[in-house]
């Protein structure tokens, strides 16, 4: 299995319309492309929000690395880069412009760093020209550039391919592959799109109404049927309970 990036245990958080995530457990090992599949309201924001510590769960524990996010905050998030809910870059700027910006949250970011985000999502050559003359693959691309900046081993990515055309999902996918294969980066991914997240992911929850329903390989889960036809199953089952 290797190495445990993240362990989730018993997280609960409910919202003051009584929507939430619920007793949600997690464990993701070195190495893992995890996809959190789920229809919008499923909870998959708000657990990618506590995870990365922009709101407080009301029970559970959480550990990166062996490191309590409760406890040991800065440890546990060292290794750790994300994109949650939708980057919006300053199009008056350049990417290495963007770039600069993000920078200055950490505390020991180099040029080099920059340099190679840019490099890693293909955006190198294209540094210093304005933003505002990108496609949407390419802006979602310095989102990408963003999260990758502190040279992290653990990225949480939520929505990675949201709006973009055929040829930003299969940017981005390329990108994902290449650094889950070629730098054993970990990633935790939301989407809404099964057919991607088949090409992506190495394994694959179903979240529904803030539980976790059902975790596992893509491999053996589409053995006799794709993973659309899974998450279907899984949510359709668990909506006819909720009506018994």
């Amino acid at each position: 299995m290797g190495e445990i990036v993240l362990d989730v245990q018993n997280v609960t958080k409910q919202h003051k319309n009584h929507r939430g995530i619920f007793h949600i457990n997690l464990t993701l090992h070195k190495g893992d492309v995890f996809g959190l599949m789920g229809p919008n309201g499923a909870g998959k924001s708000t657990l990618f929000k506590i995870l990365v510590g922009l709101i407080k769960a009301d029970q559970g524990k959480i550990r990166f690395f062996g490191h309590s996010l409760d406890t040991a905050f800065e440890q546990a998030m060292k290794k750790v880069g994300c994109l949650i809910e939708k980057s919006v870059a300053y199009e008056h700027l350049s990417a290495l412009q963007n770039l600069q910006l993000a920078a200055r949250f950490y505390a020991d970011i180099h040029p080099k760093d920059i340099e190679e985000a840019l490099k890693t999502v293909g955006l190198y050559e294209v540094r210093k020209e304005k933003v505002s003359d990108f496609s949407a693959g390419m802006k979602q691309r310095i989102a990408l550039a963003n999260a990758l900046i502190s040279n992290p081993v653990f990225v949480i990515l939520d929505e990675p391919i949201t709006n973009l055309d055929l040829d930003g999902m299969i940017e981005v996918r390329n990108i994902i592959h290449h650094l889950s294969t070629e730098k054993g980066i970990t990633f935790l991914i939301s989407s809404h799109s099964a057919n991607e997240m088949e090409k992506i992911c190495n394994r694959v929850g179903v979240l529904f109404k803030g539980e976790l329903l059902k975790i596992g390989d893509i491999d053996e889960l589409t053995e006799r049927q794709s993973l659309e036809e899974f998450y279907l199953n899984c949510v359709q089952t668990n909506g006819v309970k909720d009506h018994e």
